[in-house]
């Protein structure tokens, strides 16, 4: 289907280089001159804010993944809710591209090795029992990350939610499973996995990269998920506050890093049952191409947000916008009144 995302390279290159419009009109006299170096001189600071924005996200010592495992003791990167959807697809992906690295998945759904492979270590948890992930978390430690050494990533990709109903039909036991799966699994995880006891000239424990998956809808928040909203908007403000803390330590803010992955719809099966609206401006996401965003911004230890599609780009200025404006946009938009009602509790 055909979206704005498809466009947008072409309207970033003329955002950033209006001049290409100008060109094929221009005609030479003193007033167009000064146009052309008006253009050029926006286009140099466009140009220039950008490359140092994107330095700013990846600057200090990192090493890719490669020779990360080629000089150091780690080789597991440890995802959560791998065993299907896009943690799956993320498996997949990570074991292509890195030939000498091992995945530990933690996930409620067993393990199918459809992708035949001796290279994942499947943990069987439900992540909304924190006695039973601390269990897990055990023998991780105890197993796999010997002497403290740190995963070379945490992905906490697993989530969520009930069937589609209002706050009211809602109830305190399964709003708590899913604050807990969505928000202190990860909080758990991160501080139980991940050793912060580092020296400044002291490197056996090695990089960590952690990466949260949240949604737009943290944000954005439509009828209907109130429970999923408020966790995704809870781990986007806990991601945040982590990142920002790492970069005030001297030693740990180039040794562990943060992304914070804000997402529209994905072709999963997590919020299926309704054909989503104005696919044009908010397309569904291939989790494929996700993926592959996630391996480069490993590779260069990219911090920060990482929002797909365009549209997740603007879900922070619409809320700054009158309550008006924000109604006439999420009418619009179809967000309020295209989940169906469910009866029947919805797959992880």
């Amino acid at each position: 289907m055909i979206s704005i995302d498809i466009l947008i390279p072409i309207l970033s290159i003329l955002l950033k280089f209006p001049i290409l419009i100008i060109l094929p009109f221009y005609k030479f006299s003193n007033e167009n001159r000064i146009t052309i170096i008006i253009c050029l001189i926006y286009s140099i600071f466009i140009n220039g804010f950008l490359i140092f924005n994107d330095w700013h996200k990846s600057k200090g010592s990192w090493l890719p993944v490669g020779e990360l495992v080629s000089h150091k003791r780690q080789k597991y990167i440890i995802i959560t809710g791998g065993s299907n959807g896009l943690g799956k697809q993320i498996i997949e992906d990570f074991l292509k591209t890195y030939s000498n690295i091992e995945i530990i998945n933690l996930d409620i759904k067993p393990w199918d090795n459809s992708l035949k492979t001796d290279r994942v270590h499947h943990f069987t948890v439900d992540l909304s029992n924190i006695e039973e992930l601390t269990a897990v978390i055990g023998n991780i430690k105890s197993k796999y990350l010997i002497n403290g050494v740190n995963p070379i990533a945490l992905i906490n990709n697993a989530g969520t939610r009930t069937e589609y109903k209002t706050l009211f039909q809602s109830n305190i036991i399964d709003d708590e499973k899913i604050f807990t799966t969505n928000l202190k699994a990860p909080i758990l995880l991160i501080q139980q996995l991940i050793n912060t006891n580092l020296k400044e000239k002291t490197k056996d424990t090695g990089q960590c990269y952690i990466i949260n998956i949240a949604s737009s809808l943290g944000i954005l928040s439509p009828s209907k998920v109130s429970t999923y909203a408020a966790s995704k908007a809870s781990l986007i403000a806990m991601s945040n506050s982590l990142s920002h803390e790492l970069m005030q330590d001297t030693v740990l803010k180039d040794r562990i890093r943060c992304l914070l992955v804000i997402v529209g719809q994905l072709n999963t099966t997590m919020f299926n049952g309704f054909e989503p609206p104005r696919q044009f401006l908010a397309p569904v996401i291939d989790i494929k191409m996700l993926s592959t965003e996630l391996i480069k911004c490993l590779e260069i230890g990219k911090r920060g947000e990482l929002y797909l599609p365009f549209y997740s780009n603007f879900v922070y200025p619409l809320m700054f916008l009158p309550y008006s404006i924000q109604h006439f946009a999420r009418w619009i938009s179809q967000m309020d009144s295209c989940l169906p009602e469910e009866k029947a509790k919805a797959p992880k």
